[in-house]
């Protein structure tokens, strides 16, 4: 699932604002550090943040659109990963 999120990072608009490595640029936020703005870092938050995007920043200048149902993280999905709790 790493490889892939990287080839999906990598092959969409994600490092245009957030840099290629995840750090951060002024129109997005660091990726890399934990911090997170929109929820608490479990993949349901961060799915629901790219599939409804953040129209009104708290700390950056740039405006991210929604995925919606076009992100493979979608839960409804085909190509949504699946990830099984032990």
């Amino acid at each position: 699932m790493v490889a892939r999120g990287d080839r999906l990072y990598h092959g969409n608009t994600c490092v245009g604002c957030h840099g290629s490595n995840a750090e951060g640029t002024p129109l997005g936020p660091d990726l890399t550090k934990g911090k997170w703005l929109w929820g608490d870092g479990s993949l349901a938050a961060i799915s629901r943040t790219i599939t409804e995007g953040v129209a009104n920043p708290k700390e950056h200048t740039g405006v991210m659109p929604p995925m919606g149902a076009r992100s493979s993280l979608h839960p409804k999905s085909r190509h949504s990963p699946r990830i099984s709790r032990r």
